[in-house]
C-alpha cells in the first residue's frame, strides 16, 4: 500500500515542478541556446493621416513593416509600421507566444462600440529573453484578406542583428491615402 502512495506522492512531485518551470516563461530555442523569454507592447501611434498635412507618415500607406534590432544579448526591439484596425478601438494589445525559434504575435483589438471605417497604426514592441541564432517573427493581423501574404521574416540574429521587411497591400486600409 505504501508503495502505491509513494508512487502517487512522487507524480504528484514531477507534475507541480513542471507547473512551476512551465510558469516561468515561453523557452525560446534559437539553435544551441535556450532561454527565458518576455515580450510586451511598448508604444503605438493613434490612428495615422496619409494626407500632405501629416508629419506621421515616413512610408507608403500601402506597405505593411516590421523592423527589428536585436542587442546582441537576449534584447529584441520590433517595430510594426501600417498595420490594419478599427478606427475606434478600446484598446490595441498583442498576444505573444513563442514556440522553439518562431515568434508569432497576434495582434488583437478590442472594440465595444465599432466605427465603420479601418486605419493604420504604427507599434513596438520589446521582447527579453531572446538568444543569438535564427528565429522566425511572424505577425498575425486582424484585416487580411484570403490570398494576402503573412508579415513574416525569418533572420539570424547574431548575422544580422537588425533589419526590415515589407509587404505589399492593394486593400482598405493599405493603400488608402486619407
Amino acid at each position: 500500500m505504501w508503495t502505491g502512495l509513494k508512487l502517487i506522492g512522487v507524480l504528484l512531485m514531477l507534475i507541480g515542478l513542471l507547473l512551476i518551470l512551465r510558469c516561468g516563461g515561453d523557452v525560446v530555442n534559437t539553435g544551441d541556446v535556450v532561454s527565458e523569454a518576455s515580450a510586451t507592447m511598448v508604444s503605438q501611434t493613434g490612428c495615422k493621416r496619409f494626407d500632405s498635412r501629416s508629419t506621421m507618415v515616413d512610408i507608403s500607406s500601402s506597405l505593411d513593416c516590421v523592423d527589428y534590432e536585436y542587442d546582441g544579448t537576449a534584447n529584441l526591439n520590433i517595430r510594426r509600421t501600417n498595420t490594419g484596425f478599427n478606427c475606434c478601438p478600446d484598446s490595441l494589445t498583442a498576444s505573444v507566444e513563442i514556440s522553439g525559434s518562431v515568434i508569432s504575435i497576434d495582434e488583437i483589438e478590442w472594440v465595444s462600440e465599432p466605427c465603420r471605417c479601418l486605419c493604420l497604426y504604427d507599434m513596438e514592441y520589446a521582447i527579453s529573453g531572446v538568444a543569438p541564432g535564427t528565429v522566425t517573427l511572424q505577425f498575425n493581423e486582424p484585416y487580411l484578406e484570403e490570398g494576402d501574404a503573412i508579415l513574416s521574416i525569418t533572420v539570424d540574429l547574431a548575422a544580422e542583428p537588425s533589419g526590415s521587411i515589407c509587404v505589399e497591400r492593394s486593400h482598405y486600409p493599405w493603400g488608402v491615402e486619407q
